[in-house]
């Protein structure tokens, strides 16, 4: 179930605490944390969290939007577990963005050997997206080495057609 983040600072911020330095996450956080702060708005960005029906926290999803050109970035996607709450919580938010919102644009990556990145590429395909570009030796992560960075985007216009397709 999605719910809006802010309703869960606390535990959120015990969470990130929590997957700080284990090695599974450090494609999440970039080896660095910083404590979490809401956002006070939903002007520049939206969060959210996937709970179960137990209120327990499945995974974080975080994007922000530049008003001026109706397009969302960073797209930010920590799971906290292996559920499939959380993924259908994921592919309803990507949803929300292009026919909720009808957001123009969703600009998105991945670091180069994070285990997502084959399914960023099947979703970036499957919905009429593209690879944009690759930034080499982009950031150095918790294991200290440097990993290039994958970005991605989808236009609505592409998401719709091909969203029809696999429904």
């Amino acid at each position: 179930m999605i719910q809006p983040a802010q309703l869960y600072t606390t535990e959120l911020k015990v969470k990130f605490w929590e997957i700080a330095y284990e090695d599974k996450y450090m494609f999440a956080n970039d080896g660095y944390i910083d404590d979490y702060k809401p956002s006070d708005s939903t002007w520049n960005g939206h969060e959210f969290v996937s709970v179960d029906k137990e209120n327990n926290l499945l995974g974080y999803i975080r994007y922000y939007i530049n008003q001026r050109t109706n397009n969302c970035s960073g797209l930010c996607v920590t799971n906290f577990g292996d559920s499939i709450t959380f993924a259908r919580d994921l592919f309803k938010i990507i949803d929300d963005i292009f026919c909720k919102y009808k957001f123009n644009k969703l600009k998105y990556g991945v670091f180069i050997g994070n285990p997502i990145e084959k399914t960023y590429d099947k979703l970036t395909k499957k919905y009429g997206g593209r690879v944009i570009g690759i930034a080499e030796k982009d950031s150095k992560l918790l294991d200290g080495n440097y990993y290039d960075y994958k970005s991605y985007e989808i236009h609505r216009e592409d998401y719709l057609k091909n969203r029809k397709k696999h429904m």
